[in-house]
């Protein structure tokens, strides 16, 4: 089934303009595949990309961000590719795909991004089948396994995403993003001190959301000082993000901080609730609000 996926993307494709060739004009160049670009870790970052989330990009190629929202710097390929099929321009980004698809054939993080683009298609079939490609290249790309991870935690398919993250935070290069998302499934479990474990890796980073996830296991565990140690590290900025408030606010009620606990909960806006909303309406009663 992979040997024929190009067909299944790019047939149809051909131009509609042509033009007389004369065979003086062929040679056994025209015939000639272009060298395959091999893949270099180091080069697999999203560095030119001018965004408020830059900092995130150039951590890691994968990240916890949803859409880019500047403009691609330079011709990078990779990010290219990636930038215009988050901004919905598919057409553009697979006659990219198309042009490129030789010279990059042997690049797992080519074969990542063109399932990446299937998955912001709706086309997840699709989707898999290019992350499972670029694992061809390398068995233990953590992109392509977080990638797969995601999807299945999107099908509720938990165990299957356990298995993908685990297997991707063994890939010595970038694993962090892969053992955040395990840790959240841990942590959305209720299993507090695996996801404590996992966070704990991460904790250097100085990363908002590590710092939440940490607070919000230390909450679970009862360990409530430790909790409020954690959301005190956070910029109350973010308080009004309703994950990372709620707790926030929980943890400085139950060490005794309740007008500021009240204070938060009143600053989150409650039209930006969503799948939070009961949570939040119980944290208030919580807090004598």
């Amino acid at each position: 089934m992979i040997k024929f996926m190009l067909l299944m993307i790019f047939t149809g494709c051909a131009l509609n303009q042509t033009r007389e060739i004369s065979l003086e004009d062929v040679s056994n160049k025209d015939f000639e595949k272009p060298k395959a670009e091999r893949y270099d870790f180091r080069r697999d970052y999203f560095s030119d990309v001018d965004s408020e989330n830059a900092q995130a990009l150039k951590d890691e190629s994968l990240y916890r961000v949803n859409s880019f929202d500047s403009e691609v710097k330079d011709g990078d390929v990779l990010t290219k590719i990636v930038y215009l099929c988050h901004k919905g321009e598919f057409n553009e980004a697979f006659g990219v795909i198309e042009t490129e698809n030789e010279r990059y054939r042997k690049n797992p993080s080519f074969w990542n991004q063109v399932g990446t683009c299937y998955l912001l298609k709706g086309e997840r079939r699709k989707a898999l089948m290019f992350y499972n490609k670029a694992l061809e290249f390398r068995p233990n790309y953590a992109p392509a396994l977080n990638n797969i991870g995601l999807m299945y935690r999107k099908e509720g398919s938990d165990q299957k995403a356990e298995v993908a993250f685990s297997r991707a935070v063994k890939n010595a290069n970038f694993s962090k993003t892969p053992r955040f998302n395990l840790a959240q499934l841990y942590l959305d479990y209720g299993l507090f001190n695996n996801a404590i474990k996992e966070f704990k890796v991460l904790e250097g980073s100085n990363d908002v959301d590590v710092f939440a996830g940490l607070g919000s296991a230390y909450l679970m565990a009862g360990d409530y000082e430790r909790a409020a140690d954690y959301f005190k590290r956070i910029d109350e900025d973010f308080y009004e993000r309703p994950y990372i408030g709620i707790n926030a606010a929980l943890a400085l009620y139950k060490t005794g901080k309740k007008y500021e606990a009240r204070d938060i909960l009143d600053d989150i806006d409650e039209d930006e609730l969503g799948p939070y909303k009961s949570y939040y309406e119980q944290s208030k009663k919580k807090v004598g609000l």
